[in-house]
């Protein structure tokens, strides 16, 4: 034995473990390197991607919000129109009903009236049939002037 150390042995040794080492980096170390970067890669489109469609739907949150909003202002808009149209139709039919009314109260003047001047009539009518009959029941009998005087105040008393 030469010594404890063998030149050639840890030459032999550090050939061995230098070749191992270049072998190593060639069959597994650039292979996962090559694998790491493209998984790397992908995983940063997938997360640039995913910023792109956050962006996006953003942009359509928003663009849903303002015709949310004025779909709300269309909304509100379209119920005070209808509250205004439905008050002006409500005054419509209001005054179509007075003038209903006034013209049921007139109508109803006018028969009164009719039904007045009817009876006045009926009346003055009635006042000469009696006066005719009494004037025929005097011819019919001989009468003092004072019975016929008599009979002029309760005729009169009558009518008046």
């Amino acid at each position: 034995m030469e010594g404890l150390f063998d030149v050639r042995t840890i030459l032999w040794h550090v050939a061995n473990a230098a070749i191992l080492f270049v072998a190593l980096y060639f069959l597994l170390y650039k292979p996962v390197s090559r694998f790491l970067k493209k998984r790397a890669d992908g995983v940063k489109a997938q997360l640039d991607d995913a910023e792109r469609k956050d962006k996006e739907a953003d942009a359509r949150l928003a663009e849903s919000q303002d015709a949310l909003h004025e779909a709300q202002q269309k909304a509100l808009h379209a119920e005070t129109e209808g509250e205004a149209q439905a008050r002006e139709r409500a005054q419509e039919i209001l005054a179509e009903a007075q003038r209903q009314a006034d013209e049921i109260v007139r109508r109803a003047g006018e028969e009164a009236e009719n039904i007045r001047k009817n009876a006045h009539e009926a009346m003055v009518e009635e006042s000469a049939q009696l006066a005719v009959l009494i004037a025929s029941k005097l011819l019919e009998r001989e009468v003092s002037l004072e019975d016929n005087r008599r009979l002029i105040d309760q005729f009169l008393e009558k009518v008046g």
